[in-house]
């Protein structure tokens, strides 16, 4: 699936509402960064809309409420966090320094967030990070500063597509720091033995 296909996908699934929690706030903070993006997920959602009006009804599976409540418990975050959760991007995109953040190799650290799946990750300026696969999918969104890898280069509000046909080294431009939102599944794949050696020790 290339980069464009996977937006449309994400895009889509976030119009429906039928995205998990990690995604659906990746997306959100997309929109509110990307105006265009806000506009083009509302076509959608007006176009879905009109799909549906001129669907013939159809029965609906019935779901235990039990197994609802268990499945949104599960899954969905708490006000609270959500709070938390927004205010520590906020604080990532404008003062990153005011964050605890993790060492988690030269140049790289890592904060996780109250939302399962979901950390952001800084990369100081003039540094790349050590070549890799993925095991899962990963989903990037630029929140400051820049980066580039073999498929391009992504700034503020950018979504950026991996997973385990995509291999990449990204690279930050000497100056400003990159932070980003990174949403991800499974794990990286370091090329590197002393890379593999890191992120084991550190995982």
């Amino acid at each position: 699936m290339t980069g464009a296909d996977a937006y449309s996908a994400l895009m889509l699934d976030y119009v429906a509402g039928s995205l998990a929690p990690a995604r659906a706030l990746l997306v959100e903070t997309h929109v509110r960064l990307k105006p265009e993006a806000g506009q083009a997920a509302a076509a959608l959602d007006v176009a879905g809309g009109t799909l549906l009006e001129r669907m013939a009804p159809a029965d609906v599976a019935t779901l235990p409420f039990a197994t609802v409540d268990a499945v949104t418990a599960e899954t969905a975050p708490t006000p609270d966090r959500l709070i938390e959760t927004r205010a520590l991007l906020e604080a990532g995109s404008r003062r990153p320094d005011n964050l605890n953040w993790r060492w988690r190799a030269p140049g790289l650290r890592e904060l996780r967030l109250p939302v399962t799946g979901a950390f952001l990750m800084r990369l100081d300026g003039g540094r790349a990070l050590a070549a890799h696969g993925h095991t899962g999918e990963e989903i990037t969104l630029v929140l400051r500063g820049s980066y580039s890898d073999a498929a391009g280069r992504y700034e503020v509000g950018d979504i950026g597509f991996a997973d385990d046909g995509f291999d990449h080294s990204p690279l930050v431009p000497p100056g400003d720091d990159c932070v980003c939102l990174v949403v991800q599944t499974g794990r990286l794949k370091f090329h590197s033995p002393l890379a593999r050696i890191a992120a084991r020790l550190l995982s």
